[in-house]
């Protein structure tokens, strides 16, 4: 297996559905899984799942576990030997042949751990994908909104990096979780996403 997506969902229904939807019309060029992870959301999630998309392996949690325990049910679920993992949101679209750029990427860029794509709006905005590591001085400009005051500022915007116009290649501190790809290996090595964390932060 080259890839396995996996999504975890809370009370999300429809977009979950256009979620899955999305992977379906646009599938990569290669073999592939997707596992849905649903947080006890009780509003028809597990149903739709099943009657909808029965290609889908569904993990029907009876607690809300957060984001962290979430997927790190899913990666205990995945198949052995996968070699990619996409942690993705249930509310992003994919579109065209994003899953097999991020892969081709990863392949041609050993080096890599893990990576994130720049993530659009459904207005075709920008959707800040990724933070530096945080700093007293940082969240307090975040949380003062002075990085929406001044977004190309890189004193007032270094938290969420609102400077940058996610149009080149970066490395960064913190590649958001709505949109991730690791490597399999790479979470062999260090471990899964700490439980200590229920959302932020894992």
């Amino acid at each position: 297996m080259k890839l396995s997506l996996i999504i975890v969902s809370w009370k999300v229904k429809d977009l979950l559905a256009k979620c899955l939807l999305s992977i379906q019309q646009n599938p990569p060029p290669f073999p592939y899984e997707v596992i849905v992870v649903d947080n006890n959301s009780q509003d028809g999630t597990v149903e739709m799942v099943h009657k909808e998309f029965p290609q889908v392996i569904l993990i029907a949690s009876p607690d809300n576990n957060g984001f962290a325990k979430g997927n790190n049910l899913g990666i205990e679920r995945i198949t052995a030997d996968t070699e990619y993992i996409m942690l993705l949101n249930p509310d992003t679209e994919v579109k065209g042949q994003a899953l097999a750029k991020l892969v081709q990427f990863m392949d041609q860029h050993q080096d890599a751990g893990a990576s994130g794509p720049k993530l659009l709006n459904p207005d075709g905005s920008l959707q800040p994908s990724c933070k530096t590591f945080p700093t007293i001085s940082s969240l307090i400009y975040n949380s003062l909104l002075l990085d929406s005051l001044f977004p190309r500022s890189k004193l007032f915007g270094s938290y969420e990096m609102s400077w940058w116009a996610h149009n080149d290649l970066m490395e960064v501190d913190q590649p958001m979780g709505a949109a991730l790809m690791v490597r399999k290996n790479i979470i062999d090595q260090i471990g899964l996403m700490d439980e200590q964390f229920y959302m932020f932060f894992d």
